[in-house]
């Protein structure tokens, strides 16, 4: 929340980089805030152009950082889903889906599966 200390409100005003969540939240807020006055007050139109931009660069950020980063863990600790990124060997159920019947088995394979094309599309 932006809701931070007045001490720490003055060292971010000079440009200080946020050191947790809070102060990042605190500096976007205030970011937003002098956006509306500059634009001249609350409206839809100002008020949906900063949720567009923020939605944009959250859309961004994950797309350039975090699904790398996942990618990454993905590489090093081994994937998590099977079902509809990959055909599972049947020989493999137990393994993979315990709770599953032999109706509801993939067809024998490891190749990728197009996306709309498993189970649940």
């Amino acid at each position: 929340m932006p809701y931070i200390k007045k001490e720490k409100r003055k060292e971010l005003a000079d440009f200080r980089t946020p050191l947790d969540a809070g102060e990042l939240n605190y500096v976007i807020s205030k970011t937003i805030d002098k956006y509306i006055f500059v634009k001249g007050g609350v409206s839809y139109t100002t008020l949906n152009e900063i949720i567009g931009v923020l939605e944009c660069a959250k859309l961004e950020l994950y797309r350039r950082v975090a699904a790398v980063y996942e990618d990454q863990k993905l590489s090093s600790n081994g994937e998590v889903y099977f079902y509809g990124v990959t055909k599972v060997d049947e020989s493999k159920q137990s393994e993979l889906f315990p709770e599953a019947t032999k109706a509801e088995i993939v067809p024998t394979s490891m190749e990728p599966v197009k996306y709309g094309q498993g189970k649940f599309s």
